[in-house]
């Protein structure tokens, strides 16, 4: 009986790696590996860029840009696409301690000659949202990887966080979704998910905080950009709702 799934909700990912906010040092050397690999390829010194990167980079790198032409080609577009600013929005660390993300905000201004399909007058302030990837190889932190996302404010926000009951749903009609999780409420007869998938917005519903510590769940692993796989029902007028009656916490 759908009445009272809210109660019986099949949820996953107790065994999933936590991970921990990131301290201020770590943060700043992290982004200080960013910034050096950047300066590095902006001197054309594409050989010694790539040796700051982590293994994986590094094969990445050798197994794609295999001629001179392609490894200009990604020194120049590298130079032009670097961030002017970038500001951290939140910072994760791994449960072992070798991997670290984060996410972050960066602006450029696009300078004058920059061609590309889509491309903004020179002058033009562009936002987007970055991940940014680093993995501890033999004790040392290395670059891994860059993730670029939408601009913020471009983003379909789930404006109605109000909690409704199930017969505002359409039992009818289940949906899944996933992603990082942008916004987090612990409220007294609910908890409060949203999460991005892509460039849009979803508010998914679970039961309050003390409902899901007695049915075995591990609410702290419920935390800012944790990865979600959530199914559910669809909300009757709003496609930006979500019941949810199966939760999973994705490892990092």
């Amino acid at each position: 009986m759908r009445a009272v799934l809210m109660c019986c909700l099949f949820l996953l990912g107790g065994f999933a790696a936590q991970a921990a906010p990131l301290d201020a040092e770590l943060q700043k050397q992290l982004l200080a590996l960013y910034d050096e690999f950047n300066a590095t390829v902006a001197k054309g010194q594409y050989d010694k860029a790539v040796a700051q990167r982590s293994a994986d980079s590094q094969k990445m790198f050798k197994e794609q840009l295999r001629t001179a032409q392609d490894r200009k080609a990604f020194v120049e577009m590298t130079k032009a696409m670097t961030p002017d600013h970038v500001e951290v929005v939140y910072g994760k660390l791994s449960k072992d301690g070798n991997k670290a993300t984060l996410i972050t905000t960066a602006n450029k201004i696009v300078p004058a000659g920059l061609k590309g399909a889509n491309m903004p007058p020179p002058g033009t302030v562009m936002t987007s949202e970055m991940t940014l990837g680093f993995v501890k190889e033999g004790g040392k932190w290395k670059y891994d990887s860059q993730m670029v996302g939408p601009d913020p404010a471009r983003i379909a926000k789930c404006e109605d966080v109000a909690f409704e009951p199930i017969e505002a749903y359409d039992e009818n009609s289940n949906l899944s979704a996933g992603g990082p999780v942008v916004r987090l409420d612990f409220k007294p007869d609910h908890t409060l998910l949203v999460v991005r998938a892509m460039d849009e917005e979803n508010c998914a519903f679970l039961p309050d905080r003390d409902t899901l510590a007695k049915g075995g769940f591990d609410t702290s692993l419920l935390e800012p950009y944790a990865v979600v796989s959530l199914e559910g029902l669809r909300h009757k007028t709003s496609k930006q709702k979500i019941w949810v009656e199966q939760l999973e916490i994705l490892d990092d």
